[in-house]
This record gives structure tokens, sequence and C-alpha cells, in this order.
């Protein structure tokens, strides 16, 4: 166990290190529908993309991206990152269960994205064979409550992705996530230290945004 904790993820450089209470009634859960939906709602997903260095990727053995990263097309390309799509994925079968129960229609094709999801979660948990054994409770459906388990830290994950060695300015867009992430409206959000403010602003200045892009609102967070 020891020796589990101390090895670093190969990308990351994350380790086995912070002490989580696993617990089976949070506010993911809550009974109250407003809490529930602020809850999945504010799950940031959008540290989802980063912008690798070509030699850095094939130092790491990654394979070649085809999407190159809009501000840098030279030396970066655009990297999806595990966690978050398992994240993207939750919040998108969520979304489907609860507009179901609410009678709207389903926004994603079930035939495709929901057990697209389904199956990508199915062997992300296969390939993690968390072998952590969970204490039977005698309450039902409270296997494993108040257990301590040794998990990585997602904050650190997020600070690493948001880093401007890799930060790819990148945001889902609210009623347009089927579009193209080779479109530069998704890669639009640089903050003003990022070395690719000034390219980012430059571009829009020339070329302007896609029609339905000029506003805040047409630019804010997707929610699922």
């Amino acid at each position: 166990m020891k020796d589990h904790a101390l090895a670093r993820s190969k990308y990351a450089g994350l380790v086995y290190d912070t002490p989580v209470v696993y617990r089976g009634h949070l506010d993911s859960m809550s009974r109250n529908w407003t809490q529930r939906d602020e809850f999945w709602n504010a799950l940031d997903i959008n540290p989802i993309a980063v912008a690798l260095d070509n030699k850095w990727a094939h130092e790491h053995g990654l394979p070649k991206s085809d999407v190159t990263f809009p501000w840098d097309p030279e030396s970066k390309r655009v990297y999806f990152m595990k966690v978050f799509h398992g994240l993207h994925c939750l919040k998108i079968i969520r979304a489907a269960m609860r507009n179901h129960e609410l009678g709207h229609p389903i926004k994603h094709n079930p035939d495709f994205h929901i057990y697209h999801c389904l199956d990508t979660l199915r062997q992300d948990l296969m390939c993690a064979a968390d072998d952590t054994p969970m204490a039977m409770m005698n309450s039902k459906g409270n296997v494993g409550e108040g257990q301590v388990r040794t998990c990585r830290n997602f904050d650190q994950l997020v600070a690493w992705t948001r880093d401007n060695a890799r930060n790819a300015c990148y945001h889902r867009i609210a009623e347009h996530p089927e579009l193209s992430e080779r479109i530069p409206e998704k890669y639009a959000f640089c903050e003003k230290d990022s070395p690719y403010y000034s390219t980012m602003q430059t571009y829009f200045k020339e070329h302007g945004y896609m029609p339905g892009f000029e506003s805040d609102e047409a630019t804010k967070d997707v929610e699922f």
C-alpha cells in the first residue's frame, strides 16, 4: 500500500495522499431538487481540455491528437482529460434521467451519447479496478458509509490543467455543446496572464465570432 501511495501518476504526477470519507448521501443525492440540481450544475468540467506540447505528449507515449490548439497550432494539440470526460458523461446521464422525470424531451440521443457514456464509465471502472473492501452496514444502501479512503487530490489535478503551460482556455458553450472541438470560440477564455491572451484577442478582433457567439449569454458555460 505504501508503494502504491507514493507512485506518481504518469501525466500530472498525482499520488494517493488525500484521505476522503465516503458518504452515501451528499448534496448530489439531496431530496431537495433545487439543491441537487445546483450541485450537479456547479460541477465544472471545463478543465476537461488541455493544450499539450507535441514533444511532451510524444515523450509521455500519447497518441497524436487530431485537434490542434488554435493559439499555438504548430506546437500544441488538444487532449481531453479522462476523469473530466467521465464527469461529463455522468452529467449527461443524470440530465437525461431528470428530463425523463420532468416529462421533458431528452436532449442527447440515447442510441449514441447516453449509451456511449455508460460504456465509457464501465471501461473506466474496470480499468481502475478499485480493490477497496467496503464494510457492510445494517442500513440498506449504506455500504462503506463513513469509511476513509486514500485518494488522489482532485484539486491538484484541476490546478495542473489550469497551469499556463497546459491551459487550453476552453469552455463548453451553452446551447452549442455539439459543435466541433476545432472551433476557436471554445478556446476564447484565456485569462489576461495567459501567454495566449493577446493571440486570442487579435484573432477575434480580426475575424470576429461565429454568429450567435457575440454575447455573454451565448458563451457561458453549458449546464447538463
